[in-house]
């Protein structure tokens, strides 16, 4: 499919032109995520349609190497790519919005993260505060000393399905049915800081959980670093007043040691990945 410039008056294409991938703020962090932020700027400086939202909510907003210097660039081995912190200034039309700071997209047209300058939480009184008025049915949330817990899940499973817990410093540690993750580039990507509880919400939901391993033995999986993944859940066959049953384990997936678990593209990460192909050829 062809794709297009996305700078008005510029009729540039993949084919006829090297386009390259604007970043997204909700995919970067540091150095990044202040360069994802300046091109954004730019471009609403020369442009505001509901077509740009739309590929903002997709992730697919392009621009051509002829708005770049050729300092921008760095060479790479089959093609050049642009260096972080490279802003378009060539063959730019005048600007028609001056004054934009910040692409304000409807919640019901985008699942896209909003981070702006603002801040909504300084510590965990105010999330506890945005918890009580916008926090989803859903949800629950808990108050501890030094951080907060919200859960999302049914209550047949335990632990719930995803657990995000928030610290004093704001840092957020996820968990999908019990498995913590202390870190990953997807969850960096969250300022709890800059962002409304209902956004901090719907982008954990909206990550992709790595599927794991498969295979149908577990020969070698101490060798390469394989564990199982479990849950525990109930039977719900039963009336609902009476006594549930005991509760089963339940396999959730089978990982390795170095899941990732939260993916911000994809469906498996790199760790599960490559601990995949090491089983498969110890298992040939």
């Amino acid at each position: 499919m062809v794709k297009q410039c996305c700078i008005p008056g510029c009729d540039k294409s993949s084919s006829t032109a090297h386009l390259y991938k604007v970043p997204a703020k909700r995919f970067c962090s540091g150095a990044k995520y202040e360069w994802a932020e300046s091109l954004e700027k730019v471009i609403q400086s020369v442009r505001r349609d509901t077509h740009l939202d739309e590929l903002y909510r997709r992730d697919d907003l392009k621009i051509c190497e002829n708005h770049f210097k050729p300092s921008d660039f760095l060479k790479g081995r089959f093609q050049a790519n642009l260096k972080i912190g490279a802003i378009p200034t060539l063959n730019m039309p005048e600007k028609r919005f001056p004054g934009v700071k910040r692409r304000k997209a409807s919640p019901s047209t985008s699942n896209k993260l909003e981070c702006t300058d603002t801040v909504y939480h300084q510590n965990l009184q105010d999330l506890e505060n945005s918890a009580a008025r916008y926090l989803p049915k859903s949800w629950q949330f808990q108050m501890k000393d030094d951080h907060v817990m919200l859960y999302s899940g049914s209550d047949i499973v335990i632990p719930p399905k995803i657990t995000m817990k928030i610290h004093t410093s704001l840092k957020i540690h996820l968990a999908y049915y019990g498995w913590f993750l202390n870190t990953s580039a997807a969850i960096e990507s969250i300022h709890v800081k800059n962002t409304t509880l209902s956004d901090i919400i719907r982008t954990v939901t909206d990550f992709s959980v790595c599927k794991g391993i498969v295979s149908e033995s577990d020969s070698n999986f101490e060798t390469v670093g394989i564990i199982k993944h479990y849950a525990m859940s109930y039977d719900c066959s039963a009336e609902m007043h009476t006594v549930p049953s005991p509760p089963t384990p339940h396999l959730i997936a089978q990982r390795s040691k170095r899941c990732k678990l939260f993916l911000r593209l994809g469906d498996k990460c790199r760790p599960c990945r490559h601990a995949e192909w090491r089983l498969r050829a110890l298992n040939n």
